[in-house]
């Protein structure tokens, strides 16, 4: 299973509170799957530039052509301003042969950073349900 490590944006405050949104994606067609990986590069160095992004990381199961993020943001306004901006905003708008099957927010202090895999898988699971 390929993966993107963790890559922190920014320093996180071991005491302060931040914003933990996961997702998980299923592409429709294995042949999606380098236009998807293209444009979650440049979703990648989105989320670099934000300002507000504190870190990302992404899971890849090829096989089931599943898709997992998780990024922690300064605030819920940081993200907003994220998803609103390109190529993002895009990407969502015409759903690029994906279709979203879970996403879920909570909040993290930054000495719990990086968030830990199994952690985020469950609580997809439980948004899915």
């Amino acid at each position: 299973m390929p993966a993107l490590p963790w890559k922190q944006s920014a320093m996180a405050d071991p005491e302060a509170g931040y914003l933990a949104v996961a997702t998980e994606l299923v592409l429709r067609r294995y042949r999606d799957i380098p236009a998807f990986l293209r444009l979650s590069r440049r979703i990648g160095q989105q989320v670099e530039g934000s300002g507000g992004a504190i870190g990302f990381a992404m899971q890849a199961h090829l096989r089931e052509r599943r898709f997992r993020t998780v990024s922690v943001w300064r605030d819920q306004a940081a993200m907003l301003g994220f998803l609103r901006s390109e190529p993002h905003r895009s990407a969502m708008g015409t759903q690029s042969g994906f279709a979203p099957t879970a996403t879920c927010r909570w909040e993290v202090t930054g000495a719990t950073l990086p968030p830990v895999w199994e952690a985020v898988e469950s609580r997809l699971a439980a948004a899915a349900r």
